[in-house]
């Protein structure tokens, strides 16, 4: 859902997300380690969260907390970066899809439909660098009278 574009499409090629720390919730998290050289060189590019959680388990990193509250307490500092590509167009029919989850979900969750999750906080657009354009510049008329028999130069 959060790969909507404010015009209803989607990219076409969908990547996973990464997430980044500002330095100061950065280190805020690291704080949560007692070992934190091998940490402090992930979270401080953009990562994922299998690279976070290998690190952990291959450096044997040892934390202050129980693993997930430390992965809590990450990504409820970190700023999600969703990952798309225009690839060759869009998806339009992932707005019916979507909009057939809320459906489910509301009917789930016993509330109203899209009181989860349109919220602004919730549910942001993605900013494609790549535009649909609108219908005046899509389509132009054209003279499309045919030639006069014989005028047309052998490409009739």
């Amino acid at each position: 859902m959060s790969l909507i574009q404010a015009d209803g499409y989607n990219p076409l090629v969908i990547h996973g997300s990464k997430f980044t720390l500002t330095e100061e919730r950065r280190d805020r998290v690291l704080a949560s380690a007692k070992d934190m050289q091998w940490l402090e060189a992930i979270l401080a590019v953009p990562f994922t969260p299998g690279r976070l959680i290998s690190a952990i388990v291959e450096h044997k990193v040892e934390l202050r907390l129980p693993l997930t509250e430390f992965l809590e307490k990450v990504f409820s500092n970190a700023v999600q970066h969703a990952e798309a590509n225009f690839g060759e167009g869009y998806w339009i029919d992932h707005w019916i899809y979507n909009l057939d989850l809320v459906e489910k979900l509301s009917i789930r969750l016993s509330g109203p439909p899209g009181e989860f999750a349109f919220r602004p906080s919730r549910l942001p657009f993605y900013e494609s660098p790549y535009i649909v354009l609108p219908r005046l510049k899509k389509y132009v008329l054209a003279d499309w009278r045919s030639p006069p028999v014989g005028q047309c130069g052998g490409r009739c």
